[in-house]
């Protein structure tokens, strides 16, 4: 993986500082993303999950208020407790379907206490409905609950006034919850949070570019022209990297020096047998200039002994 990443990149062309402020990069990207994605997706069911017992609580609200006008005997005015429950942020529809108990008993009631649908007649048979939609694009909620008439009903005795058998569906209460406000606040708390994490993720990356270049930057740099003058031939090897840290960096100025030192003994050592090398040479020079000398003066000296020899012999002969 780190082959098709550096292949990608071309992180083999780059420089020390560069790689790793691009693997501290990719690894908080990766991260921030993971992190941020599992947030709003675990953030986006929690609110979703509130949403649900919220509407359940409007619908057992809208109940008690309908038991309260019955007991009052103002039940005529039910309108105008649904057209306030409408009013209500984010809530799309609010209506109360109507029993067979209760129509068999009262009459069909209004127009909008009809069932409409499948979840409708689903919550007159006794379900409680829970279902997910959209609207204009947005996420609404649906909650159908029905309602029993039994001896006590949310405190209530149903059958004082409804000749049903006990635990009959009188009827369902059905709201629909529009979660658009609530999932456009969470997408600008989601922006603002990818936007503070921007900003830190910046000021860390200076941060941490800053401490390479003093900690792993620099001293590689130096070493790098030690050896590169070591290479050229124009090194010092006298001079010592700085090993006060205890770390791998400073790990490793104590062993370039420990080199160091030992390649300036092999260098001295080298030059002592050279210049030996060059005494014995200018020795043997001397010598050899002692024997050609020699050689010179006993060849002179030969020659001097034929000519007398030749002068002798002539001699002789004028002799004879």
């Amino acid at each position: 993986m780190f082959k098709t990443i550096s292949g990608i990149f071309g992180m083999k062309r780059m420089s020390v500082r560069f790689k790793i402020n691009l693997s501290v990069a990719l690894i908080f990207v990766t991260v921030a993303v993971v992190t941020t994605v599992y947030s709003y997706q675990s953030e986006r069911q929690h609110m979703l999950d509130r949403v649900v017992e919220d509407v359940k609580d409007m619908t057992t609200f809208y109940f008690d208020s309908l038991n309260t006008l019955m007991l009052v005997g103002a039940m005529d005015q039910r309108t105008l407790l649904r057209d306030k429950i409408l009013k209500r942020p984010g809530v799309l529809e609010a209506r109360v379907n109507r029993g067979e108990p209760v129509r068999g008993q009262f009459g069909p009631g209004l127009p909008e206490e009809a069932p409409v649908d499948e979840m409708d007649r689903q919550g007159l048979q006794g379900k409680e409905i829970v279902s997910m939609g959209k609207h204009n694009g947005a996420r609404t909620v649906t909650v159908v609950t029905p309602f029993r008439a039994t001896e006590n009903t949310r405190g209530v005795n149903c059958l004082q006034c409804h000749t049903v058998p006990s635990g009959s569906v009188n009827g369902a209460i059905r709201i629909t919850y529009s979660m658009e406000a609530l999932d456009s606040a969470m997408q600008r708390s989601l922006w603002y949070d990818v936007a503070v994490k921007s900003a830190l993720f910046i000021a860390g990356l200076i941060v941490v570019s800053l401490l390479l270049g003093k900690v792993v930057v620099k001293p590689l740099q130096m070493m790098k022209e030690r050896v590169k003058d070591i290479a050229a031939g124009e090194g010092d090897l006298t001079k010592r990297l700085d090993e006060a840290s205890s770390d791998e960096m400073g790990e490793l100025a104590h062993w370039f020096n420990v080199f160091a030192g030992k390649l300036r003994d092999l260098v001295m050592e080298v030059t002592g047998f050279t210049g030996k090398l060059a005494s014995s040479a200018e020795e043997m020079a001397a010598l050899t200039e002692q024997t050609s000398t020699g050689v010179r003066k006993q060849q002179g000296e030969t020659d001097q002994v034929a000519t007398a020899m030749n002068e002798m012999s002539a001699t002789v002969q004028e002799v004879a």
